[in-house]
């Protein structure tokens, strides 16, 4: 036995007793995959109906895909099923979301929310000439913060359920997440800055659930530190009648 690892997964205790069907996590890749293998939701899972005689056939493991689903865990997996770097002037159709999801109306939902929404609608984004010559490069991954912050949009203000958001690392140096230097050019460091614009908001306030070292941490120990202070964006939330 890794004792390494019983440690890790001792954790997130009490984050697996939180997260429920229906919530969604956020944070860096390490603290994230921790919490992922200790959380009782399977990434993928059998597709209702699927017998374990289909299971044990030679075909059936070759096409193994065909009888699994993923299970909605992190913004990833929704914004997989509906949108494609290789193809980004196209949503996935319905059944195709379907066919990957075990929750596809949720997907679909975000689908139309992206589809209508100003800013992150990114299948008509001026990027899209870019991002079709380099689907992986820097055009990509500023595509990617956009569908991560539709993400906490749609989960925090439009379904108005829990997002899960682990700080481990990244709340120790809100410094860099503000400098937008190194690693705070990330995606999660641009998801924070995005909490951060709309702490005030009774929806974040009421649905943002922050995490370190598996233990609940309150709002202020992330949002009130000082180096925010260096931090001026040109809209907070709710707007009030000076911006």
């Amino acid at each position: 036995m890794n004792i390494y690892k019983v440690k890790e997964k001792e954790k997130v205790k009490k984050l697996i007793t939180e997260f429920k069907p229906g919530d969604i996590l956020y944070g860096l890749d390490s603290p994230r995959d921790t919490a992922l293998s200790s959380l009782k939701f399977r990434r993928k899972s059998r597709i209702p109906g699927a017998s374990k005689a289909l299971f044990s056939s030679l075909k059936e493991r070759l096409n193994r895909k065909k009888l699994e689903k993923t299970n909605i865990l992190t913004q990833n997996d929704i914004t997989n099923a509906v949108w494609n770097p290789a193809n980004p002037e196209e949503y996935s159709d319905d059944e195709s979301i379907k066919r990957d999801l075990h929750d596809g109306n949720r997907a679909i939902g975000f689908k139309e929310f992206l589809s209508n929404h100003p800013k992150y609608d990114v299948k008509n984004d001026k990027l899209i000439k870019k991002i079709k010559e380099n689907p992986m490069g820097n055009t990509g991954q500023q595509m990617w913060k956009k569908t991560s912050k539709a993400g906490l949009e749609y989960q925090l203000m439009h379904r108005k359920l829990p997002v899960h958001f682990l700080t481990d690392t990244i709340g120790k140096d809100i410094g860099t997440v503000v400098s937008k230097e190194g690693y705070g050019q990330s995606i999660t460091s641009s998801e924070l800055r995005w909490l951060y614009r709309h702490k005030d908001t009774d929806e974040v306030k009421q649905n943002l659930k922050f995490w370190e070292n598996g233990e609940f941490v309150p709002h202020s120990n992330i949002f009130d530190k000082q180096e925010w202070k260096n931090y001026n964006p040109k809209n907070r939330y709710p707007k009030t009648s000076k911006q």
